[in-house]
This record gives C-alpha cells, sequence and structure tokens, in this order.
C-alpha cells in the first residue's frame, strides 16, 4: 500500500475566472474564523491563475489485484485559486462521480457500484487555497455484473473518472473535471483464497458487503468461520465491518441490554478499523458513536485520537469545531494511544 516516494498525477485543471459572488452560509452553526475567510474572499475576483485539480494518489495503491480484492482508489480534489471556496459534490458513481471500465480488447462500461437508482445530494465541501479533499472511492461490489464484481475477470482494466462539481463562490455549475486514466491487473486469487472468493460470489454476496451488510442467510457463526479458515488477507476488514453492523443490529432490536451483542459489536468495528481499508475511518466513527452511548469516557479519547490519525486531512477542521472531539481530546491527555486496545467495560 503506501510507501515511500507517493506519486500524483495530476490532470484536468480548469480556470474559475468568473466574477465573485457572495457567499452563503449553510446553517447558523458555523465557525467563525471560516465566516470571517468567506467575507474577506468576497473582496476579491477570481481569474485565469485560479483553478481546481483532480488527482490519485498512486502512491497509495497497488497495480495488481486478485479477483475479488477491493480496489481503493485514493481521489484527492485541490483548491488551487487563492481564496477560500465551497466546493459541492459526491464521490457517488450514480451521481456526481462517472466511472468507466474497459477491459482490454471489449468496450469500456460505466461503472455504477452497489447503488441503486436514486437522488443522491451533494455535499459542500468548504476548503482554503492548497487544501485538499481526500476520498478513498471503493471499487468493488456491481450491481450491473452477474458475479456482482466490477472486475470479474483475470486481465487488464482500464479506469476512467470524471467529477461534476459546482463552486456557488466563482459562479462555476456542474463543471465536469477529469481523474487521470489508469490501468489495473486483475489477476486469479492465491490458491488458499480462492474458495472464499467463490463462496462469496455463489451468494451475490459481494455487493451486500460493499454496503456494510452481511449476504443474505449470513450470520456472525458464518463470518467468523470464514475469517478463522482463510486468515488474513484484504476482505476480513470488509467482513469485520458487515458483521458489527450484524451485531448492532441485533443490539438496537433487543429489549433488554445485551452485554454480548454490544461487546460483540464493540470488538468488530474495532478489527475492521485495524487495517487499512476504505472502511477504516468509518469503523472508527461508530466505535465512537458507540462508546458516547456507553458512557466511556476514557474509551472515548482513545478512539478520537485515532481518528485524528486516521482522518483524512481535510477534516481536521471539522474535529477542531466538533463538542464531541473538544470535550475527550482536552479530558484525558494522559492517555497513550495503542495499537491493539479495547473498549469492553
Amino acid at each position: 500500500m503506501a510507501g515511500a516516494g507517493q506519486i500524483i498525477l495530476i490532470v484536468a485543471l480548469f480556470a474559475l475566472f468568473a466574477p465573485s459572488v457572495p457567499a452563503q452560509l449553510d446553517s447558523e452553526d458555523v465557525d467563525m474564523d471560516r465566516f470571517r475567510a468567506k467575507r474577506e474572499y468576497e473582496k476579491h475576483d477570481f481569474n485565469l491563475s485560479d483553478f481546481v485539480k483532480c488527482s490519485v494518489q498512486f502512491g497509495q495503491m497497488k497495480s495488481r489485484y486478485y479477483v475479488g480484492e477491493p480496489v481503493v482508489a485514493p481521489l484527492v480534489v485541490s483548491n488551487h485559486t487563492r481564496f477560500p471556496i465551497s466546493v459541492s459534490t459526491n464521490f457517488i458513481p450514480r451521481s456526481h462521480l462517472t466511472v468507466e471500465i474497459r477491459p482490454e480488447g471489449q468496450r469500456k462500461r460505466r461503472y455504477r457500484g452497489p447503488l441503486q437508482v436514486g437522488f443522491y445530494a451533494p455535499q459542500e465541501f468548504f476548503v482554503y487555497p492548497l487544501e485538499e479533499i481526500e476520498h478513498p472511492f471503493l471499487i468493488w461490489g456491481d450491481n450491473d455484473t452477474p458475479s456482482g464484481l466490477a472486475f470479474p475477470e483475470p486481465g487488464e482494466y482500464t479506469i476512467e473518472m470524471t467529477l461534476r462539481i459546482s463552486v456557488p463562490e466563482a459562479s462555476i455549475s456542474d463543471r465536469i473535471i477529469r481523474f487521470p486514466t489508469f490501468v489495473l491487473e486483475i489477476t486469479e486469487p492465491e490458491p488458499n483464497l480462492a474458495p472464499l472468493i467463490d463462496t462469496i460470489r455463489d451468494v451475490k454476496g459481494f455487493v451486500p458487503l460493499h454496503l456494510k451488510r452481511l449476504p443474505q442467510g449470513w450470520d456472525d457463526q458464518k463470518v467468523q468461520g470464514l475469517i478463522k479458515e482463510h486468515g488474513a488477507n484484504a476482505l476480513v476488514p470488509y467482513l469485520y465491518f458487515a458483521l458489527a453492523e450484524y451485531f448492532h443490529g441485533r443490539m438496537l432490536e433487543a429489549k433488554e441490554e445485551d452485554r454480548r451483542l454490544i461487546d460483540n459489536a464493540l470488538l468488530s468495528y474495532q478489527y475492521a478499523g485495524m487495517s487499512d481499508s476504505a472502511f477504516k475511518f468509518g469503523a472508527y466513527m461508530e466505535v465512537l458513536a458507540m462508546c458516547e452511548e456507553l458512557e466511556l469516557p476514557k474509551q472515548s479519547a482513545i478512539v478520537c485520537r485515532k481518528l485524528m490519525e486516521v482522518a483524512p486531512r481535510h477534516m481536521a477542521g471539522h474535529f477542531a469545531e466538533n463538542p464531541l472531539f473538544r470535550k475527550y481530546l482536552g479530558m484525558n491527555k494522559e492517555i497513550e494511544p495503542k495499537e491493539h486496545w479495547t473498549v469492553l467495560r
């Protein structure tokens, strides 16, 4: 995965040359520094030196994956204007993100991911000059293929992506910017993993796992048995996240507090977050929410510190503004971060 000497390829930059317009506040709960930055920004005009860049951090990707292995593309959108701007978009392939996959020697096709047709509202990202929006985009489950996989067969695949964004401060609406094209080699899985891939494929399980759910008919014993049988591999954090959601759902449905369900949900979320995956940040956020609900302040402080380590860089400002993080990060400074820990009472 990530290593020294990361290479970032930049493509498809566009100029923001429209005159500035007054920035609108999104809610009453706005950080005053950011509010003042917006007001200061209104005094300036964009010109041809102002643009937004799209890139993929190839240094954090492999060039070779096996059939059934989750592919995570670290997407980056950078503010190369002289002013703070609001970027309105999302990274959903049925909405603002367009993904096209072309198997070698075949026509390209749209990748729409595991989601169904629907309206997916854009998010607004407020970014300062040279600040980046980072998003680990998972290319894995696919509703449009019989196997449920984006890359169902061995071979070379070319991936092209574009992103539709709006920048209201520059009167830019629904502008298309392009990510760099890249090629992946998909191989047969190792003999010890082939049965696991086949088991998931037979029950059309890649789409529900991508959606953080267990395949139909599976329970905790099935998942834990597969993890024990096949050992550590790239699918394990996704299996654990779906297992955590399974326990969490049963916990919420229980009429009385069930310590076994609580402990298993917390442990499964932690296991999901201990390996690099597209769900790592989300796993720790779920742990934090459960710790807060269960009134575990020391454990909440540990999780907050861990989230600071794994969060995308553009999230730092949100942590500073979040009262939950301010509460726990300032509560127990003597708590040391640990590689392996438990939040069980």
